[in-house]
C-alpha cells in the first residue's frame, strides 16, 4: 500500500505541474538561457538577420539617377570661334516615382525580418522540445530503476520459493529476463539522451561533446488561451500570413510604379561655352560666354505595353490574396489538428494514472497471494509489465502534450 501511495503521488504531482505555473530550477544554465544563445549563435538565424540589414541598407540607396556631365574644346577654330565647353544634364523620374522604389524596398526588407521571427520561433520551439524530452528521459530513467527494482523484489521471493521446491526454475528464468530487458531500456535511454543533447549543441553552434546542464525540474508549457483566442492570435500575428499581406503590398506598389513609368520622363541639362573670338579685320576678338538651358522629353508611346504590365500585377494581386486565404486556411486545419492530439493527450494522462494506480493495487494482492498460495505468478508479471508500459505511455503522452503546445506557440509569436 505504501508504494501504492508514492506512485500515485509521485504522478499526480506531474500531472499537477502540467496545469499551473511553476518557476524553472536548473542547475547553472536555464532554458532562457540557452534560447538567448540560440538566438546569437544559431547560423541561420545569423544568416537570415545579416540578409534583413543588408535589405534595409537598400533603401538608403534609392537616389536621382547620376547626372552626367561633358567638357570639350574647340582645337579647329569654327566659324571664326574657339575655346571651351561645358555640358551638364539630369534625369528626373516622373512625381513620387523615388518614394515608390524606396518604399518598396523598404516592404521587401520587412519581409526578411518576418522570414527572421518565423525561422526563430521554429528554433526555439525545437529547442523547446529536446530540452523538454531531456526531462522526460530523467522521469523515465526513474521509472524504469523503479521499475527494476521491483523485479528484484520479486527475483528475490521467487528465488526463494525455487530453493524450497516452490517455485519452478523458468518462473526464475522469466523474471532474469525481464531484469535485463530493462536494465537494456536504462542503458538505451542514457545513449539517447547523449543524442538529444548533441542535437541541442548543434543548434547553439557548439560543438558535440560539449557540456550542457539538463534540467532537473521544469515547466510543463500548457496552451495559455482558449482555442478561439489562438485563432485570432495565428490569424493575425503568424509571420507567415504577415509576409504574404507584404507581398500583396509590395506588388501593389509595383504597379504603381509602372503606371508612373507610362508617365513622361524629364531631362534637364544646360551647356556653358567660352569662346575665343578670332581678329579679323575691323574686330580685335576677344572672349565671349554663352549659356544655354535645355529640357528633354522620354515618351512612352507604346501604351499596350504599359497597359499589359499594369493587368500582370493585378492578377497577381489577385493571386496572392487567393494564396493568403489558403495558407490561412491551411493553417486552421493544422491548428485544428493540433489541438485534438493535445487535448487528446491530455485526457489519455489522466486515464493511464488511473489505470496505472488500479493495476498497482491488483499486482500488490497478487504478490500477498503468491507469497502465502504460489499463484498467480504469470498474472503478476504481466500487470508488472503492464505498468511498465502504461508509466512509458504516460511521459509520450506528455512529450507529445508539450510538442504540440510549442508548435502552436510558434505560429502565433
Amino acid at each position: 500500500m505504501k508504494n501504492i501511495l508514492i506512485i500515485k503521488f509521485y504522478y499526480v504531482i506531474a500531472f499537477g505541474l502540467l496545469l499551473i505555473f511553476s518557476k524553472v530550477t536548473i542547475a547553472q544554465q536555464s532554458l532562457f538561457d540557452l534560447l538567448q544563445e540560440a538566438e546569437k549563435n544559431n547560423p541561420a538565424l545569423i544568416s537570415q538577420h545579416n540578409k534583413y540589414l543588408a535589405a534595409m541598407e537598400k533603401v538608403n540607396q534609392i537616389s536621382l539617377p547620376e547626372p552626367m556631365g561633358g567638357l570639350g574644346y574647340m582645337l579647329m577654330p569654327a566659324e571664326m570661334r574657339q575655346g571651351l565647353q561645358f555640358s551638364l544634364m539630369q534625369d528626373l523620374p516622373w512625381f513620387g516615382m523615388l518614394a515608390l522604389r524606396r518604399e518598396e524596398l523598404k516592404v521587401m526588407a520587412e519581409m526578411e525580418e518576418l522570414v527572421y521571427r518565423e525561422k526563430k520561433n521554429n528554433l526555439i520551439a525545437t529547442i523547446k522540445e529536446k530540452w523538454f524530452m531531456l526531462f522526460a528521459m530523467d522521469r523515465m530513467m526513474v521509472s524504469e530503476q523503479h521499475h527494476l527494482e521491483n523485479y528484484q523484489n520479486i527475483e528475490k521471493v521467487v528465488s526463494s520459493r525455487y530453493e524450497t521446491g516452490k517455485s519452478s526454475l523458468g518462473e526464475l528464468l522469466e523474471v532474469k529476463f525481464m531484469i535485463e530487458e530493462i536494465k537494456n531500456e536504462i542503458t538505451k535511454i542514457t545513449k539517447e539522451k547523449e543524442l538529444i543533447k548533441d542535437e541541442i549543441l548543434l543548434l547553439l553552434n557548439r560543438k558535440s561533446g560539449d557540456s550542457l546542464f539538463q534540467p532537473f525540474t521544469l515547466d510543463l508549457f500548457y496552451l495559455p488561451y482558449p482555442d478561439s483566442t489562438l485563432k485570432n492570435y495565428i490569424l493575425t500575428n503568424n509571420p507567415m500570413i504577415l509576409r504574404m499581406e507584404k507581398m500583396i503590398y509590395a506588388t501593389e506598389l509595383g504597379r504603381q510604379m509602372l503606371k508612373k513609368d507610362s508617365k513622361p520622363m524629364f531631362t534637364l541639362g544646360f551647356d556653358y561655352a567660352i569662346l575665343n573670338q578670332a581678329e579679323t579685320h575691323g574686330s580685335s576678338g576677344g572672349y565671349e560666354s554663352f549659356l544655354m538651358p535645355s529640357i528633354k522629353l522620354k515618351l512612352p508611346i507604346k501604351r499596350k505595353k504599359y497597359n499589359s504590365w499594369q493587368k500582370e500585377k493585378e492578377f497577381e494581386i489577385v493571386m496572392l490574396n487567393a494564396d493568403k486565404e489558403n495558407v490561412k486556411n491551411e493553417m486552421l486545419n493544422e491548428l485544428n489538428k493540433m489541438l485534438f492530439e493535445y487535448r487528446n493527450n491530455e485526457r489519455n494522462i489522466e486515464l493511464y494514472l488511473k489505470q496505472i494506480e488500479l493495476t498497482q493495487q491488483m499486482v500488490e494482492l497478487m504478490k500477498t497471494e503468491y507469497e502465502s498460495m504460489g499463484m498467480g505468478f504469470d498474472k503478476i508479471l504481466h500487470m508488472e509489465h503492464e505498468i511498465r508500459e502504461l508509466t512509458v505511455n504516460v511521459e509520450k503522452s506528455y512529450i507529445e502534450m508539450s510538442v504540440m503546445a510549442f508548435k502552436i506557440q510558434a505560429m502565433y509569436e
